[in-house]
């Protein structure tokens, strides 16, 4: 859960909106998935029916961490997406959850394709990327010049949800569900 209109919300809103201008400005910016925006905390895929359930029932009695999160990570490009990285802080906390509840998922006959901490660094995507190489990298440093940081007053989150990605299950054959484990601030749906 995420409280509404705190000052952290407020400044990363801004901040997204001033980032995915400046994009446009350069005609680096595809989309924009501030609509749907979160930060995953977890993928999980190719699982059976009856593990997702499990899954789902590991997740739920696991208790989240309350976290103060803060984007100042700066901007990056992660394959065609332009993500704002977490603060260290950030990462340092969800990343131990997420350990402790991968060795849930584990113990409890749940498959982890890939561990978390095998893959990109807790962040909020932003959206999607031209392919012009030259623009993207200048609008990146315009963007990171401008934007040191994107929200200095944290975003309290106290708890995540389960979410259906809609995302397909390239190169695994034997996906049944792709779920998310993610916050999500309901007020930029």
């Amino acid at each position: 859960m995420v409280r509404h209109n705190t000052a952290g919300l407020q400044q990363l809103h801004g901040s997204a909106a001033l980032a995915l201008t400046t994009f446009a400005t350069f005609g680096a910016l595809r989309s924009s998935d501030l609509k749907d925006a979160h930060m995953t905390v977890q993928y999980l895929c190719c699982m059976s029916p009856a593990q997702l359930l499990k899954a789902t029932a590991v997740l739920e009695a696991r208790r989240f961490p309350p976290l103060r999160v803060r984007f100042d990570g700066g901007v990056i490009c992660d394959t065609a997406s332009f993500i704002v990285l977490a603060d260290n802080a950030t990462q340092t906390a969800l990343g131990a959850w997420v350990q402790g509840t991968e060795e849930a998922l584990l113990a409890a006959g749940v498959p982890v394709s890939i561990r978390r901490a095998q893959q990109a660094p807790f962040h909020s995507t932003l959206g999607t990327m031209g392919w012009n190489a030259t623009t993207t990298v200048a609008a990146m440093a315009a963007v990171n010049k401008a934007l040191p940081s994107f929200n200095a007053a944290p975003i309290n989150v106290s708890s995540a949800a389960l979410l259906p990605s809609g995302r397909k299950c390239y190169n695994f054959p034997k996906c049944v569900a792709w779920r998310d484990w993610a916050w999500r601030d309901p007020s930029w749906v």
